[in-house]
């Protein structure tokens, strides 16, 4: 039978560490110091593309890469962060990041998020175990800095220790640079809330309660019962905020991790960062809905099998295939508390999103709504589809697919938890220990 195991050559280097490191344990932390790194990047982007392009089948590379998070978890010096308080270093386990970004890699990206991750994994390997698990604890934290916690956090680039981070993480940095030229702009906000109203039919798409501005005709007790909603984005906006100042790379480095592992062409790193104030990104939430998947407390998953993953269209078009795949969620709890998601006996398990918006023309609508649209939430509420090209683009499954593996892996690493924790310690604001 033959072998694919994959073990590339151990580097010229004493230790992946910087030089005052302790070769035997992680008393310092991984520098963001470019002139420590630069040696290493091309040679472990290189190792991590040879393997996603090579013949080793899936199965082996996922195989190789949980024995791999095995050894890491079996060496307690190195299954912790090199970076933070005692207290943080203690409670996260890396080895845990390492399993729950591979575990859900297949649903954020299919095959070829699943392959990336492996990959990263593998190309840890060294011959010499001290540096492989060095090479481990260095990916397992900057996937924990660079994406779980920007997500966690709602975008906080600015306070990461390592704004500068391991390259081991990101492979094509330089790839996804020469493709995004400006970030996702801060305006828009108004329309952006706007349009995702009139597109949901002005009320709250979880529990199905009416927007105080919904333009009628509602019956008394809708009227007594209507709520203020909120246009909640899928992704948040920070993510994908780039400029040229000292969070450039760091910003940069989180899209490129986003792009490998939701399986991205480079050129949709732009597309991504010019559609965050897009309908396609959002839906209507009352405020507490919206807190609870702000915070990853739920998330939506397809309920159709069909695969969207091959359909990966940014083009706000609704003659586009994806706008063309069912658009039925089933809700999915991560935890008991903060769901904002009404009663239990009143709960709703599905969303169905469809486009209202040709039921609200200007002229009967207030003037906080003119705007595109996209989505729904009331089964009751069964209109018709707009005609090509016309109507509010409705959420993207691309990005209530990454919310979800993203919801998935805070919850199975724990990782949720321990930010949510460090970030009450800090007093609301994001701590700079990530």
């Amino acid at each position: 039978m033959a072998s694919y195991e994959y073990t590339p050559s151990n580097e010229s280097l004493t230790s992946v560490r910087g030089e005052d490191d302790t070769a035997g344990g992680p008393s310092g932390g991984f520098s963001s110091d470019t002139s420590q790194t630069s040696t290493r990047s091309s040679e472990f982007t290189q190792e991590v593309e040879d393997i996603i392009g090579n013949s080793i089948p899936l199965p082996n590379l996922e195989e190789q890469a949980q024995s791999l998070i095995k050894e890491l978890g079996s060496h307690p010096v190195y299954n912790q962060l090199s970076y933070g308080d005692s207290e943080i270093r203690a409670r996260i386990k890396l080895d845990r990041i390492l399993y729950s970004m591979l575990f859900y890699a297949y649903e954020c990206g299919g095959d070829g998020g699943k392959r990336y991750t492996a990959s990263a994994i593998c190309a840890c390997r060294r011959e010499n175990n001290d540096v492989t698990l060095a090479y481990l604890q260095s990916l397992a934290s900057t996937w924990l800095s660079h994406l779980l916690f920007v997500f966690k956090a709602n975008g906080s680039h600015k306070v990461q220790i390592n704004s500068t981070p391991s390259i081991i993480m990101s492979p094509t940095v330089e790839d996804t640079a020469a493709q995004v030229e400006v970030g996702a702009t801060e305006n828009h906000k108004d329309n952006f809330k706007t349009a995702v109203l009139k597109r949901d039919g002005y009320r709250c798409v979880a529990t199905g309660e009416a927007d105080v501005d919904h333009p009628g005709p509602l019956s008394s007790d809708e009227e007594f019962e209507s709520i203020s909603t909120e246009g909640c984005h899928i992704l948040w906006g920070a993510i994908a905020l780039l400029d040229q100042n000292k969070t450039y790379l760091s910003a940069l480095s989180t899209l490129d991790i986003l792009r490998h592992y939701a399986s991205l062409p480079a050129m949709t790193i732009e597309d991504i960062a010019s559609v965050i104030n897009d309908p396609s990104n959002g839906m209507t939430l009352c405020a507490n809905a919206r807190d609870g998947f702000d915070s990853f407390a739920w998330s939506l998953k397809m309920v159709d099998n069909v695969s969207s993953r091959s359909q990966v269209c940014l083009v706000l078009n609704l003659s586009d295939p994806i706008s063309q795949t069912p658009n039925t969620y089933s809700i999915v709890v991560h935890r008991p508390r903060g769901l904002g998601l009404g009663s239990v006996s009143k709960r709703r398990h599905y969303i169905t999103f469809q486009d209202f918006s040709a039921r609200f023309t200007e002229e009967s609508s207030p003037p906080r709504q003119k705007q595109r649209n996209t989505g729904s939430g009331d089964a009751g509420d069964k209109a018709p589809q707009p005609e090509r090209g016309q109507g509010i683009a409705l959420p993207n499954p691309l990005f209530i697919r990454i919310h979800s593996a993203i919801a998935g892996v805070l919850h199975m690493s724990g990782a949720g938890e321990e930010i949510d924790a460090a970030i009450r310690r800090a007093g609301g604001a994001p701590p700079e220990a990530f």
